[in-house]
């Protein structure tokens, strides 16, 4: 080889998280009846916590319009928010292949160790879903009853997932 080239080993391990995980979610609702519209208000607010290190946030907000007796119109906003996991990382980075090097005593030619998964954190994981992240969303829905229990919704809703929103 020349002494000009870069030689780089780049290979693929699988996650590691943790066998078992604690979870708590606190879910606060609120709904008011605002007579001048005749409309509803709902907030719904829900705080999750877990063993993991993730914390997260999710604040809803819909207006239940009524357009007539059959039809109603409700939009809705929505933002959540959460911390990464503890052992969240993008890239799982090691130095093992650099530093992990020998000279073969029959050749004198150096040889790399076996790879040594010991020597990585007990947990990691590049899961996006274990990332710090928020989402900022909204969207409507328009619904007609037809006769009691027999009702026909059309709704469109927009998300916009983001790490800067966290």
């Amino acid at each position: 080889p020349s002494p000009d080239a870069l030689f780089v080993n780049v290979g693929a391990i699988f996650e590691k998280r943790p066998d078992f995980r604690k979870q708590w979610l606190v879910n606060l609702r609120y709904a008011q009846y605002v007579d001048a519209t005749d409309a509803g208000l709902h907030v719904n607010y829900t705080y999750f916590s877990d063993d993991w290190g993730i914390r997260a946030h999710t604040l809803e907000l819909e207006w239940a319009q009524p357009l007539s007796d059959s039809w109603m119109f409700t939009p809705m906003a929505r933002y959540y928010t959460q911390t990464a996991a503890n052992f969240y990382t993008p890239y799982l980075v090691t130095d093992q292949g650099q530093y992990n090097t020998r000279t073969d005593p029959v050749t004198g030619q150096p040889t790399t160790m076996p790879f040594d998964l010991s020597k990585l954190p007990p947990y990691y994981s590049s899961d996006y879903r274990l990332s710090a992240f928020g989402t900022l969303g909204g969207g409507f829905t328009l619904t007609r009853q037809f006769a009691k229990g027999v009702t026909a919704s059309l709704g469109y809703t927009y998300f916009r997932h983001a790490g800067n929103l966290k």
